[in-house]
């Protein structure tokens, strides 16, 4: 038999057999690699409940996200929330060194900002994804990712502080990023890094705002100088 058309064979089935596995494991392979990459990239668990997606169109949705809070922090909730998420796939894209999103939808996350006196659960969760993944310093994850185009409309947030006695609702502005891990190789954990500083960039002049930050931690501080005092005298 001709080489050439032994090596077109073997190719042909090749491909076929990367397309039945990808058929049949799709949303699987899409829910494991979310669950095992999220916690790589930011530290604390990260949960999926259901992925469907369509092998023919790329398009679907991934279910009941959930990202836990990092050590410190309530555990009575996790610090995002999300019902629903719409996605289009680059499917050519999965068998190579970058995936490729095309799109990705989210409509009313719920996003639970825990403050501390000069920190947050979410800068902490930023802070976490720009650190190693691992104990050799590099990360675990192998593909790069580029997300072309993410929206996030009507976000929740519900913000609680020291001096609060219950938590306040607001309203996020509609947040939209483009090419994000486009310019440069980038990793799953730095392209979630990209999207946690758009993320506090939107919520912390938000929070600063209706909840007077700025004054509670003043007033933080002089309790804490007058507990010092009484102390000493």
């Amino acid at each position: 038999m001709n080489k050439i058309l032994m090596a077109i064979i073997v190719v042909t089935l090749g491909i076929g057999a990367v397309g039945t596995y990808l058929y049949f494991n799709i949303n699987s392979l899409v829910k494991e690699g979310i669950e095992s990459a999220g916690e790589s990239a930011l530290g604390v668990s990260v949960t999926v409940d259901k992925v469907q997606i369509s092998i023919l169109s790329g398009t679907g949705h991934i279910q009941g996200l959930e990202v836990a809070n990092p050590d410190g922090y309530s555990t009575s909730k996790p610090a995002i929330s999300i019902a629903d998420i719409e996605v289009t796939l680059d499917l050519s894209s999965l068998t190579t060194d970058t995936i490729i999103i095309k799109n990705i939808f989210i409509d009313g996350p719920e996003i639970f900002y825990e403050r501390q006196l000069l920190e947050s659960n979410i800068g902490q969760l930023q802070e976490n994804s720009e650190g190693p993944s691992d104990e050799n310093g590099g990360s675990s994850v192998e593909s790069n990712l580029i997300i072309a185009h993410l929206e996030v409309r009507n976000a929740r947030i519900s913000v609680i502080t020291p001096l609060m006695d219950k938590a306040i609702s607001l309203r996020m502005p509609l947040l939209e990023l483009n090419d994000l891990g486009k310019n440069e190789a980038s990793s799953f954990k730095k392209v979630i890094n990209e999207v946690l500083i758009a993320l506090n960039k939107s919520l912390i002049p938000l929070i600063t705002e209706n909840v007077g930050l700025g004054d509670q931690i003043k007033d933080a501080g002089k309790k804490l100088g007058d507990k010092i005092k009484g102390f000493f005298n």
